[in-house]
């Protein structure tokens, strides 16, 4: 049948080849196999060849042809966008260490595209790429913060980064919390003592931002605190320098009303089990 020109059987013999079951066990004839299925618009040779272009198993290492082959099974097959979707993302991530200006502006074009498919992990790469390459830590940290969201903590460590970089102090709070009740879990140990240590500075810097009132300014030492109900990021003297914190424009989110009350929405989409 695959002799025959039969798509369906040209995949599955590309597929044989693969495992070497009945057939000798070859990478090159199964790419010669799924390229012929391919041509004919079979969308699971599309996904096997793109992870052989991927990992230069059976023909030439080239991420441009391994990006092609996953956008046309996708686009020929939609049950296959999940697939398609992580095979883009081992492009992307493929492209990482890739310095050039051509291998950044196409890990960038990748990345963006699977944020729009709403993948953690792109909102993530895509955030680092912000904030370490263009310093747009605004974009950044909502790009963070939706990866969070999903569970992501790296993602939550970069948003409390982000935020303090920001001078957005009520959200560097919320989001150093939780990183902090994650533990860094799933995280190397290196790099999850780094990002605690980093985290620990964060709320050291806190502790001692609400050792003044966020009305005034005056010093709280030994005094009664009376603090922010929403955010729990400030304090105050009383109830007049609350109000005028309130409504004073001092941070990159507007005034301290709009900056708290977006903590109290993220608090409500963690107790929905968005996290």
């Amino acid at each position: 049948h695959a002799k025959k020109g039969r798509p369906w059987a040209q995949y599955h013999l590309g597929l044989v080849h693969i495992e070497g079951c009945r057939v000798p066990e070859s990478d090159f004839e199964a790419v010669r196999w799924l390229r012929k299925a391919s041509k004919q618009g079979h969308p699971g040779a599309f996904l096997f060849l793109s992870h052989h272009h991927i990992d230069g198993i059976g023909c030439a290492l080239n991420l441009s042809e391994a990006k092609k082959c996953a956008e046309h099974a996708m686009s020929i097959h939609g049950p296959f966008t999940a697939k398609s979707c992580d095979l883009l993302l081992r492009v992307a991530a493929a492209y990482s260490p890739m310095k050039t200006v051509e291998a950044r502006k196409e890990m960038r074009s990748i990345l963006a595209f699977l944020v729009g498919k709403g993948m953690r992990q792109a909102q993530c790469g895509l955030a680092m790429m912000l904030r370490n390459e263009d310093k747009d830590y605004h974009n950044a940290e909502k790009l963070f913060a939706l990866a969070a969201l999903q569970g992501d903590v790296h993602a939550a460590h970069g948003a409390a980064v982000s935020c303090w970089d920001l001078g957005e102090y009520a959200r560097a709070n919320f989001w150093s919390k939780v990183f902090v009740k994650t533990k860094g879990e799933g995280m190397d140990p290196d790099r999850r003592e780094e990002c605690m240590e980093k985290i620990e500075n964060i709320q050291l810097d806190l502790r001692r931002l609400r050792d003044n009132c966020g009305g005034c300014g005056a010093a709280l030492d030994g005094k009664t605190r009376l603090y922010c109900k929403g955010c729990k990021t400030y304090c105050y003297c009383g109830r007049d320098c609350q109000k005028l914190h309130w409504n004073r424009i001092g941070c990159a989110q507007g005034t301290h009303r709009d900056e708290c009350l977006e903590v109290r929405s993220l608090k409500e989409k963690m107790k929905g089990n968005m996290l």
